[in-house]
């Protein structure tokens, strides 16, 4: 059995891997060119990615919906839950976003109060036709 050399830190007997130091203690290496790799990875500014919350085509569909909307807003200036005369702050979509979100057969003019209660009370909202089943359309 070859046994290898102890680490050169005092009280370490684990054997030495690499330039005289165990694997837990090559944090102590002294020499040059280690010290210059470990300045180096120090500088070096780590890239960070972040996911993108859109992709490219679903961002350029939102611009279109979101420049349109602006324009369906002033068409449709009341909140048409019944009894409401609030003015029309968001748009409800009767029938989800996805596929549908340019059809404006499914956006119903919404104050944020109302818009708030049919997202929470859906069953309700789809009484008054304020949602719509999206299976069976």
């Amino acid at each position: 059995m070859i046994k290898s050399k102890p680490c050169k830190r005092p009280g370490c007997n684990n054997p030495a891997w690499s330039h005289g130091y165990c694997q837990n203690d090559q944090r102590l290496r002294t020499d040059e060119k280690w010290l210059r790799k470990l300045k180096e990875a120090e500088e070096k500014p780590k890239k960070v990615y972040t996911i993108p919350k859109t992709s490219k085509k679903y961002g350029a569909e939102l611009a279109k919906y979101n420049k349109r909307v602006k324009e369906w807003k002033i068409e449709n200036p009341f909140c048409k839950y019944p009894g409401c005369n609030k003015a029309t702050s968001d748009n409800h979509h009767q029938i989800g976003r996805g596929k549908h979100l340019m059809d404006e057969r499914y956006w119903f003019p919404a104050c944020r109060e109302h818009h708030d209660w049919a997202e929470a009370n859906p069953v309700e909202a789809k009484k008054i036709g304020m949602s719509l089943n999206r299976l069976s359309k």
